[in-house]
Parts: C-alpha cells; sequence; structure tokens
C-alpha cells in the first residue's frame, strides 16, 4: 500500500509539535525564575491543560517522578488532586492578566501580588456619633482556651519510622523501608502529626482550665495531603468533634480550615461550575450543632462555613468566618479574569452580623482560620476585611486565629500611615499550632474580661517533647503570660487595662530597641524547636509584619518560590503561611522544586528523560484528532456524493451520527476535559459513538450474509467481509492493546489510546460503509465510468452488466469481479437505501 504524502507529511508535522510542546514545558519550568517568565510558563502550559485534566495531571506527575521532587506515589496523589484545579484555571483565564500574575505568585513567589484592587465597602448604618462604652467593673476575668491547627493523623502508628522521604511520617506506607531510622514515640515525635493520644492528652490539660467557652481555629486533617479523599476527611472531623465534645466540658465554637476539603485548600466559590465541598459544611453543621443554637448550624451549612452566634450566659458575640475564601493556594480562586471583591459573601455576612451585635450592644469576637494579615491572603480581601473592622472597631474585641502553625500576633490601625499606640485600635492572636510537626504542641489560654469582653493576658501552655517523662505522661505547663514577660519590658502595663492592640504596638517598640526581648520572641514563635537565626533585616521585617492587620501593610518580599528544602530544620521567622507550616507539600513546591531542579547540575542530566516521559503523555491525543480530522477531509467528498443525497432513513442517521460525533466528543471534548469531574456526559457521548460505529458493523453482516447466499463471490460480499474482517482484527488488537494500557499503565496514562481507539472507531466504519455505497451506485449507474480516488482507496466504476469494482489501493491494479446478477439487485439496493 503506498501512503499518501500528505500523511507523511502530517506525522511528520504532528511529531515536530509535539517535541516543540515538550521542548517549550521543560524550558518554560526550568527558566521561571522572573515574573515574565512565569507568565510564559502559564501560557506553555496552557495547552496542555487543553488536553484536558488527566494530561495536564500526568505532565506534572512525570516532571516530579523524573527530577525526584517527591516520593513517586506523593507525586501521583498531590498532583491528581491539585492538577485539575489549575488545568481549569488556564482554561477559563488569559496568562496576561491579572488573575495569572496572583497564579504566579502563588504558585511560584515570582510576581509580586497587584495593588489592591479599590473597592469601598458599604454599611447598612453610619458609625455611631457616641457609640457604646464597654467598662470593665473590675470583675475577676473568666478563661477561654484557644486551640488551633490539630492535625490529628488516625493512621499515627508507634514504631513506625518518624525520619522518612514522605512530607510527615510515623505511617508504615507501602514502600517503607524494613529498618527503622527513628522509632515514633507513643505521644507523638517531630516530622510528623499529631497521634489520637498527644491531642486527648492535650484536651485534657485544657479542660483543666475551667474554660467558660473555648475556640478552635480550624485545621482537623493531618498533612498527608497526597492521601486525602471525602470519606477519610469526613471520618476525621466526625471524630474530632465527638471527642471536642467528650473532653471539654465548655462549649467550642470552631472555624473551617483550610485541610478540611479534599484536596486541602479547593474551596470553589459559588460562581464555579465544578467542584464541591458542601460535604464538609454539611459535616462541621451536623457536628457543631452540639454547641451551636440551631440559627448559627444553619448558617454554617447554607454560608460557606460561616456562622455567628451570641455565647449563651454573655453579651459577646462570635463571628465565625471562613477566610478560605481569601487563600492564595485555594487555587479555584483564580478561574475567572473577573475581579470577586466577596467570594461567597464571606464579607457581606460579616458586616451583617457586626451591624446586628452593634443594634444589640453586644461586643463580637473574630474567629476564622487564616488571619488577613498573613502572607497567605490576598491583599483585595484584607484590605476589604479592614475596611470593616474600622467601621466596627468600637464593637469588636479581638480577631483569633491559626493557620501559620507560630506563637504570634498582629495589629491594625486606624491610619496606616501613622501607626502608633493611639492609633492601633484592633489585636489579631494568631495562636501555635497542637501538631508537634515542626514545634511542640500547645494551647493557649486568654484571661478575659467579662463586662468588655477583652483580653486581660494570654497565656501558652507546652508539652516538652524532649521531657523524659514525654512519651509516658506529657507535662502541659506555661510556657510564658503575655502580660508578666512584655509587661515588664514595656515599663509596666497597669492590671486593670487588657492587652489591646496599643499594648502590642508598645511591645514592638520595645522589640526595636531590645535584641535580647526581641530574640525570645523569636524563640516562643517556635516554643524553643528549630530557631532560625534572624539579622536585622529579618528582624526590620517581622517587626513590619507583626505592625500589618492589613497584608498590603506588611513586608512579605517575593522570593523565587517557597523553599524547596522539605525539611531543613528551620522555620521562616518573617513570612506567615510558610509551605512547612500549614500547607505542607502541596503543588507549590513541587513546581518550585522541578524549576530549582533543572537549575542544577543533576537536573540536567534527568533533562532527556524528562522529556522523553512527556512526549509519551501528550502526542496520542493531538495524533488522534489529526488523524480524524485529516480522514474527515479525505473521504468528504464521498460523503457527500453517496449519503447526502440519499433518502432518509435509519441507516443514513446512525451513520452521521457515528461519523460526527468525534467531532464533539473527541476533538473538542476529550481535548478539553478528558472525562474531566463531572463530565460523565463526554463518557456517555464517546461511548454512544462507538456503540453506533459497532452497530453499523454488525447490520452489514445482514445485506453481505444474503449476498453470499445469493451468489457468493461478489464485490458486495468481498467488500463487507474483506474490509470488515480486516477492520475489526485492527480494532480488535488497539482494544486489547488499550486494556494492557488500563490496567499496566500509572495513572495519567490509562487513556493514552482512548482518544486513538474512539476515532478509529469511526474512521474504519466509515470507509466500510463508504465502499459499499460505492458499490452500489456503480452497479445501478450502467453507464457510470466515473475514477474516484480519495487519496487512499481507489474505487474504478464500469458497466454494472460487465463488472463491479471492488476496494483496490493505489499500489496494486484494480480488480474486476462477476457482476451481481439480476436477481440480486435486491439485496444490493438494501444495502445502499
Amino acid at each position: 500500500m503506498r501512503i499518501p504524502t500528505q500523511l507523511v507529511y502530517l506525522a511528520s508535522l504532528l511529531s515536530s509539535a509535539n517535541a516543540g510542546l515538550v521542548d517549550d514545558i521543560v524550558n518554560a519550568i526550568k527558566n521561571a525564575v522572573t515574573c515574565a517568565s512565569c507568565h510564559t510558563l502559564l501560557g506553555t502550559l496552557e495547552p496542555v491543560a487543553l488536553l484536558g485534566d488527566k494530561a495536564f495531571s500526568a505532565t506534572f506527575v512525570a516532571v516530579c517522578k523524573t527530577l525526584q521532587i517527591q516520593d513517586d506515589d506523593v507525586c501521583t496523589g498531590l498532583i491528581n488532586q491539585q492538577g485539575p484545579i489549575i488545568a481549569h484555571d488556564l482554561r477559563s483565564t488569559s496568562v496576561l492578566g491579572q488573575t495569572s500574575t496572583k497564579l504566579c505568585n502563588a504558585l511560584l513567589g515570582l510576581c509580586q501580588e497587584p495593588d489592591v484592587n479599590p473597592v469601598t465597602m458599604s454599611f447598612p448604618k453610619p458609625a455611631p456619633l457616641n457609640p457604646k462604652a464597654f467598662v470593665s467593673t473590675g470583675k475577676a476575668p473568666f478563661q477561654v482556651v484557644h486551640l488551633s491547627d490539630v492535625h490529628v493523623d488516625r493512621f499515627y502508628e508507634v514504631g513506625s519510622d518518624a525520619q522518612c522521604t514522605k512530607p510527615i511520617c510515623c505511617r508504615t506506607f507501602p514502600d517503607s523501608p524494613s529498618s527503622i531510622a527513628r522509632p515514633a514515640g507513643p505521644l507523638g515525635s517531630r516530622d510528623c502529626d499529631t497521634p489520637t493520644s498527644l491531642m486527648q492528652s492535650l484536651l485534657k490539660a485544657a479542660n483543666a482550665q475551667n474554660s467558660k467557652f473555648n475556640i478552635f481555629t480550624g485545621d482537623v486533617i493531618e498533612a498527608a495531603l497526597w492521601l486525602d479523599t471525602e470519606a477519610e476527611n469526613t471520618s476525621d472531623m466526625q471524630q474530632f468533634n465527638q471527642e471536642l465534645g467528650s473532653f471539654l466540658d465548655s462549649p467550642t465554637f470552631p472555624a473551617i480550615g483550610n485541610h478540611e476539603a479534599a484536596p486541602s485548600n479547593a474551596f470553589p466559590r459559588n460562581t464555579t461550575d465544578k467542584g464541591s465541598v458542601q460535604w464538609v459544611f454539611d459535616t462541621q453543621s451536623q457536628g457543631w450543632s452540639q454547641w451551636l443554637d440551631p440559627t448559627a448550624a444553619s448558617q454554617v451549612k447554607h454560608n460557606s462555613g460561616s456562622y455567628s452566634m451570641v455565647v449563651p450566659g454573655t453579651s459577646l458575640r462570635i463571628i465565625s468566618l471562613n477566610t478560605i475564601y481569601w487563600y492564595k493556594l485555594n487555587f479555584w480562586l483564580y478561574d475567572s479574569d473577573k475581579q470577586q471583591p466577596d467570594p461567597n459573601g464571606v464579607l457581606a455576612f460579616a458586616i451583617q452580623q457586626l451591624q446586628i451585635a452593634e443594634d444589640a450592644g453586644q461586643r463580637v469576637w473574630i474567629v476564622a482560620h487564616m488571619a488577613p494579615s498573613s502572607g497567605d491572603c490576598f491583599k483585595d480581601q484584607s484590605n476589604y476585611f479592614d475596611q470593616i473592622v474600622q467601621r466596627y472597631k468600637n464593637t469588636i474585641a479581638a480577631q483569633f486565629y491559626g493557620h501559620s502553625h507560630v506563637d504570634e500576633f498582629a495589629i491594625s490601625y486606624s491610619d496606616w500611615n501613622n501607626k502608633n499606640a493611639n492609633t492601633a485600635n484592633s489585636i489579631l492572636y494568631l495562636a501555635p499550632s497542637v501538631t508537634p510537626r515542626n514545634a511542640d504542641s500547645s494551647f493557649r489560654v486568654y484571661d478575659v474580661d467579662p463586662d468588655t469582653y477583652e483580653v486581660m493576658d494570654s497565656r501558652t501552655f507546652i508539652a516538652e517533647m524532649s521531657s523524659p517523662s514525654f512519651q509516658v505522661s506529657p507535662q502541659w505547663t506555661q510556657e510564658y503570660s503575655a502580660r508578666e514577660l512584655y509587661g515588664q519590658a514595656i515599663g509596666g502595663w497597669p492590671t486593670n487595662q487588657p492587652l489591646n492592640a496599643a499594648f502590642w504596638h508598645s511591645v514592638t517598640l520595645a522589640f526595636e530597641s531590645d535584641d535580647a526581648l526581641f530574640r525570645q520572641y523569636i524563640s516562643l514563635k517556635t516554643r524553643g524547636v528549630n530557631v532560625a537565626t534572624c539579622d536585622s533585616t529579618c528582624k526590620t521585617q517581622t517587626i513590619c509584619n507583626l505592625r500589618a492587620g492589613r497584608v498590603e501593610n506588611g513586608c512579605h518580599p517575593t522570593n523565587p518560590g517557597f523553599n524547596f528544602e522539605r525539611r531543613d530544620g528551620k522555620i521562616d521567622t518573617t513570612a506567615r503561611g510558610h509551605a512547612d507550616h500549614c500547607e505542607g507539600t502541596g503543588l507549590t513546591s513541587i513546581l518550585t522544586g522541578a524549576t530549582l531542579k533543572l537549575q542544577t547540575h543533576e537536573g540536567a542530566t534527568l533533562e532527556d528523560e524528562l522529556r522523553a516521559a512527556l512526549s509519551q503523555i501528550l502526542s496520542f491525543d493531538l495524533v488522534a484528532v489529526a488523524m480524524y480530522v485529516f480522514e474527515y477531509g479525505l473521504t468528504l467528498e464521498m460523503e457527500v456524493n453517496l449519503v447526502w443525497s440519499t433518502n432518509w432513513n435509519w441507516m443514513k442517521v446512525i451513520f452521521l451520527l457515528q461519523r460526527y460525533l468525534p467531532f464533539a466528543d473527541t476533538a473538542f471534548l476529550i481535548m478539553y476535559l478528558k472525562f474531566g469531574p463531572g463530565m460523565n456526559i463526554v463518557r456517555y457521548m464517546m461511548t454512544s459513538g462507538t456503540a453506533f460505529s459497532e452497530l453499523i458493523l454488525f447490520l452489514m453482516m445482514i445485506p453481505g450474509w444474503k449476498a453470499y447466499r445469493a451468489g457468493g463471490d461478489s464485490a458486495l460480499y468481498q467488500s463487507v467481509y474483506r474490509d470488515g474482517l480486516i477492520y475489526y482484527v485492527f480494532l480488535f488488537a488497539l482494544s486489547t492493546i488499550n486494556i494492557v494500557v488500563i490496567k499496566m499503565l500509572p495513572y495519567g496514562y490509562e487513556n493514552l489510546l482512548t482518544g486513538v481507539e474512539r476515532c478509529m472507531h469511526s474512521i474504519l466504519t466509515s470507509r466500510v460503509l463508504l465502499h459499499i455505497r460505492q458499490l452500489g451506485n456503480n452497479n445501478q449507474d450502467h453507464y457510470s465510468m466515473h475514477h474516484w480516488t480519495d487519496g487512499v482507496t481507489q474505487l474504478p466504476s464500469g458497466p454494472k452488466e460487465e463488472s463491479i469494482p471492488s476496494i483496490e489501493y493505489d499500489d496494486k491494479p484494480p480488480k474486476y469481479l462477476p457482476a451481481i446478477v439480476i436477481q440480486k439487485q435486491q439485496v444490493v439496493s438494501e444495502m445502499v437505501a
């Protein structure tokens, strides 16, 4: 068979295009060192995103595995969870727009976050001219326990290795070595999340504080992000809610954390038509109903996790906000070029509830997971929320957050251009984590004035893992009292005055003048574990961030990505939301790791291997689509002459369906979504199209059998059985190979030949039917001498009483078989009708 030059040219073109795309991807990742090069990287990845979610994920799985950024199972799990969201973003936005600049800031830290998009928040009422004065009568304070970032690991295994190659250890993984380098202790180990035993010990110690109520600022789920599932996260949340209710005698007012979702961080906006985390809100609405009134429990379910409730027996309203809709690593927030000031109405809900509190003369505590001071928070939402804080500054007594895993605070000001004790008007308390992953497990206790609901003292309790008794019975002791430690440092603080924003601003002034005090603060941030060295530049940035309750006023220098080393033994003391803290290993650290690795000598030696891996992933769908379109062009004239002009009947309908469905389900939908979540319609279309093709091949056997019964070795008989048999054998072989691919190759490769198989079903079926129709036309047109060729097959015509042409290829002379005799005309007519 002579191969047409068009096919040779097309194959060469596809090979060159595929090789060019692979080179572009490798070079774009390698050269992603500036903001402009990050935009180039996104532009290079956009065509890969158009190939579908699985093709996109498989591309980055190959990058992660080949460059050995993480263990293979971690690469596969993390990227298959988060990759489809990024692919969706790239398909939905312009690579040169503001949204892409923000994505570059989040993914690689290569672009400065754009300036705030100006939005003036509107309020139901102006601030009162004579606001209510909240005055202390000197009553004894009550206590409130603050828990955050529990990250309880239900699969923690005592005696397993606490020193492993995974993002967290103390589990037995399928590829765990037989030798144990550092056995996991009964009550916890460093580089591991919280075992149930340690968490329950902490809850008992917290309950001993006799708190009036407790707050929990989110993150129940452990950091094994690559293994997250909806079922497991739901179970973990339910179990932790039960334990809070069992071990703590007083009610708890929780907040949603970024780890509660699966994938982690993934909270789609209500403007996004893919993905859903309603199951998180439903689970927590039910679990928190043991503490919340029916209205608040309903708000959790219907307000994306936010709620508001007055603490029984007080005039204090808790407003719990889901700030993950302001979180940079919530990649669902990058799927539109239209800037959305208030995703899911979190800001509007805060305004509504603050106005209710102001009208009722109540004080308010804001409780949430991620603080608006965090470097992980978008400038836009932080700015808009600060407008709310300034409007209701008299109502808000304090704000409480977690997320950073370190012991810190932040201050907001009424005049950001003149930050001093007089303009400081709101304090943000950020609690240290329960998880001992990077520091000793801890919790906070606040002494609260019962009249003003302001914090009179903040005391941190820890259990030192280095203590000999820790693995038997952790000793929970007070690490420090903020009033005792910092009150003396600022020259004394009146005992009847709260630790308000003015107090904490004075503390930052003391840090500037007292290096020893500042170093003590740095040590306390991580509970004395892995204390980082902080030079003068670090000190300036740290103090700057403490005075930045509004993130745009902080000092968050843009560096080329997060720290590549997964655990370098140090914690960044200046930045919040560090990858090794709350986020753990994710797509950001993998992509950054790939960029840095390719710039090393080791990475250079792996480039060819990476190119080969990417070529295998990216070529087949392009080949399938191009092959189908090319074949369609070759046979379109045949279709026009042999099908379009005929009368409508069921065979014609089936033919056209199987002929044109690939344009929708393969040429567009496979390339665009490729069996992406929520796209079952694509599967139905592909299955239907293939079924129509098989139906036509089956139905052709009927007239073929009749032709055989009528006279045996006719052109029609040979066309049906020769072409049909060859095509069936070919499709059977292709299907068999595809089954092997699906069963044997890793995730991301299982649909390697799906597009090819789908297109070949349509191509070959169309060929068979068009050939038969050509035979029928030749037989019916006695005087036709048309010599048909479509570039691949040649169908000469001749007088019906002499011969009927068979289907021949360019490299063979045409054969003429005996004509179908008059009594066989009915059989031919049945097939071409």
